[in-house]
C-alpha cells in the first residue's frame, strides 16, 4: 500500500504550524509513547489519545485531530476538576525524583535498566504534557464563556493576566539578569546546566 505524502497528510487534517522545535530521537520517542490511549488511561484519563504531527522539527496542530477525543474530553470535564490531575502529577513527580535519584547513587547499575526506567517516566512526564494541550483546546471556550459573564471587556487580556505563573522558570531568571546587567560569563556559569530544551539536541 502506498503511504501518503507528507503534504497529503497536512491538507488531508489541515494541519496548521504549531511550533518549531528540534528534538532528539530519545526525546521524540517519549512525546510518542507519551500521547496514546494507554498512556492517558495510566495517569487517570482513560478515552484520551492526541495526535501530533511532526516534520523536520516543525510541530502542526489540527483541530480535526482532536475530534475523536474531543467529546471525551468534554464529557471528563463535566464530572472532574482539573485539580485532579495536578494533585496525581504532583504525586507522580515525587515518586519520579525518588527513583533518578536512587538511579544517580548507583553509577554501577545496568545502564540498560536505567534506561528503560528514565523512558518510563518520561514517557509519562509528556502525557501530562499532552493532557494539558488537549484540555486547553476544549477548555478555553468554556473558560471565556465563563469569564465574559464576570468581565465585559478584554477577557483574553484577563484570562491571560490570571493565570500568568507568579515564579520565574531559570530561563526566565537568567533573561532578567541578562536585561540588569549581569555578565555572560556569570549567566554561563551559573544556568549552563540548562544547555537545550531536552538536554540531548544541540544548545
Amino acid at each position: 500500500m502506498k503511504k501518503p505524502k507528507i503534504e497529503e497528510l497536512i491538507a488531508k487534517y489541515n494541519w496548521q504550524p504549531w511550533v518549531k522545535r528540534p528534538f532528539s530521537g530519545f526525546i521524540m520517542s517519549t512525546f510518542a509513547g507519551g500521547s496514546t490511549k494507554q498512556a492517558f488511561k495510566k495517569i487517570g484519563l482513560p478515552g484520551w489519545e492526541c495526535d501530533f504531527l511532526l516534520n523536520h522539527a516543525e510541530w502542526y496542530s489540527s483541530e480535526r485531530a482532536y475530534a475523536r477525543t474531543k467529546p471525551v474530553v468534554i464529557k471528563w470535564l463535566k464530572n472532574h476538576s482539573f485539580k485532579e490531575i495536578s494533585k496525581r502529577l504532583e504525586s507522580s513527580h515525587k515518586s519520579w525524583v525518588k527513583e533518578v535519584s536512587r538511579m544517580a547513587r548507583k553509577p554501577t547499575e545496568n545502564n540498560n535498566k536505567k534506561l528503560k526506567i528514565l523512558g518510563a517516566i518520561l514517557n509519562e512526564i509528556t502525557t501530562y504534557v499532552w493532557a494539558v494541550h488537549a484540555a486547553e483546546e476544549f477548555f478555553t471556550p468554556l473558560l471565556k464563556k465563563a469569564t465574559g459573564k464576570v468581565i465585559k471587556k478584554d477577557v483574553e487580556k484577563f484570562i491571560g493576566d490570571a493565570s500568568f505563573p507568579s515564579k520565574h522558570n531559570a530561563l526566565e531568571q537568567m533573561v532578567e539578569e541578562y536585561k540588569h546587567g549581569v555578565s555572560p560569563k556569570t549567566l554561563a556559569k551559573k544556568y549552563g546546566w540548562m544547555r537545550a530544551r531536552d538536554g540531548f539536541s544541540e544548545p
